[in-house]
């Protein structure tokens, strides 16, 4: 009897970690993508790490204004991790995804996507967020690692502290094309418009910027921090901006990295360096 019993409680505890959401339609299949269209199957998603390696298409606008109530008021648990990474291909298909609140003032990587890696987003729309974290704030990836993201945009406000993006915290070995921002970022070190910081080897094309960033140092309309090897091409940035040291209109700091045919027309207030 105890056997049956011990057995029949697993069952329940399987079926408690794995009951979150509601499965999409869909396969996860690049021939069968899940598809995505309430907030119920964004849900099944996040709790379901297995499926951070499928094919997902949106398609309905999604208003996820009730993240304000999940957790205990903490709103929207992130997607990706260090031993499961979210890899999988996004198409929103220009649809929306709006009102995702988190507010974790006190815990990193905040944002729709914690940690990606080799990730595919296309087409998405994330609009008036309201995000609050510590480093690492974003609104959709807040460490993006050898991934693509094409035609994204993001909308609303996010408070942070180092390394804090419209769009992405961090980016390595990414590619970011036809993507802009109109998200009013709050941090200290590492601020930008777009991206907080870039350290490496990222391609940033025919990208733009228009909220409000501010920061402490290193901040940047387009980009908070720039290292090496990166090149940042056709891109502008008509933010207003406000730091205390290394403001700049499409960057804060720029290390060795390749900047062409690109442009700033916002404002900037500094208490001492602007460039």
């Amino acid at each position: 009897m105890k056997k049956i019993y011990l057995g029949f409680l697993l069952i329940l505890v399987s079926i408690s970690l794995f009951a979150d959401g509601v499965l999409p339609l869909g396969s996860g299949t690049e021939a069968d993508p899940y598809q995505i269209a309430t907030l119920d199957n964004l849900l099944w998603v996040s709790t379901n790490n297995s499926s951070w390696s499928s094919h997902f298409i949106q398609t309905a606008d999604i208003d996820a204004s009730d993240t304000e109530n999940w957790n205990g008021g903490e709103g929207f648990s992130p997607m990706g991790s260090n031993s499961h990474p979210f890899s999988a291909t996004y198409n929103g298909q220009n649809y929306e995804i709006t009102n995702i609140y988190i507010n974790r003032p006190a815990t990193t990587a905040q944002s729709l996507i914690r940690i990606s890696d080799g990730a595919n987003f296309s087409n998405l729309c994330i609009v008036d967020v309201d995000i609050t974290g510590t480093s690492l704030t974003s609104v959709l990836i807040s460490i993006a690692e050898n991934s693509v993201i094409n035609n994204c945009y993001s909308s609303g406000t996010i408070n942070g502290l180092d390394i804090v993006g419209g769009l992405i915290g961090r980016a390595d070995s990414c590619t970011i094309t036809n993507s802009n921002s109109t998200v009013n970022c709050n941090g200290e070190d590492k601020v930008g418009g777009l991206i907080g910081e870039v350290r490496y080897s990222s391609l940033i094309d025919n990208c733009f910027t228009t909220g409000i960033v501010s920061g402490d140092g290193a901040v940047g309309g387009l980009i908070g921090s720039i290292g090496y090897t990166s090149t940042i091409n056709n891109c502008y940035s008509i933010s207003d901006i406000t730091a205390q040291d290394n403001a700049g209109g499409l960057a804060g700091d720029f290390g060795e990295s390749e900047m062409s045919g690109s442009y700033f027309a916002g404002s900037i207030t500094s208490a001492h360096y602007a460039g």
